[in-house]
Order: C-alpha cells, then sequence, then structure tokens
C-alpha cells in the first residue's frame, strides 16, 4: 500500500501462504490469521491467472478454507 504520507511495502518471501475466494487473493503474513488482501476487482483476468501461476509455484495453498465471520 502506498499513498501520499504512508508506504507499507513486504518482501513476497515474507508471506506464509496463499488463498482465493470468489472475490479476493488473500497472501498469509502469519499463522494468526492477518493477511493481505487483494482485491479480484483490481485485475484482469489474465493477471488473476498469472497471479495464480506465480502462488502456486512459490507459496503452498492455505491448508483450510477461511470462515466468513
Amino acid at each position: 500500500m502506498k499513498t501520499e504520507s504512508v508506504s507499507s511495502e513486504f518482501p513476497w518471501t515474507f508471506y506464509i501462504a496463499w488463498h482465493e475466494s470468489p472475490d479476493y487473493f488473500m497472501l498469509d503474513l502469519s499463522d494468526n490469521g492477518f493477511c493481505s488482501l487483494i482485491p479480484k476487482a483490481a485485475t484482469t483476468e489474465e493477471q488473476q491467472g498469472l497471479f495464480r501461476q506465480w502462488a502456486a509455484a512459490k507459496l503452498p495453498k492455505y491448508p483450510r478454507k477461511l470462515k466468513r465471520m
């Protein structure tokens, strides 16, 4: 995330797993449920496909289905 007053960046190696929901890609930061969300609405179908390929090659899939709160 980057704005005029804030910059927040993590190296890709910081993430431990990924998950995909109908509306988001989630990159897990810890076993405690903290994650970075990438809204699919902000990406094209092609970008989503490329992200899936990258994530599958670099990170394990989240081991269980995430529960909606």
